[in-house]
């Protein structure tokens, strides 16, 4: 079944009301967009080296556990 997208657009714009958006609520969208970028990027840049170094560590130091993968991950490496 198609989703009849094309249709439904049309139909938004022969008949739907245009919402008016203000500056202030432009402004306010547009900055948590900027916030929840730099949140993301932030995690990224300092959660992966934690991660990777707390594998590698467990790896050399641990004991003779290993990288312990998940089940889904672990019986396509076999």
């Amino acid at each position: 079944m198609a989703c009849n997208c094309k249709r439904g657009l049309e139909i938004q714009d022969k008949y739907g009301v245009k919402e008016e958006e203000s500056f202030v609520e432009k402004s306010y969208r547009l900055l948590w967009k900027v916030v929840i970028f730099f949140i993301i990027i932030a995690l990224g840049v300092v959660v992966t080296p934690i991660v990777i170094i707390v594998v590698i560590y467990n790896f050399f130091f641990g004991k003779n556990k290993g990288i312990v993968f998940p089940t889904q991950l672990a019986k396509y490496l076999k």
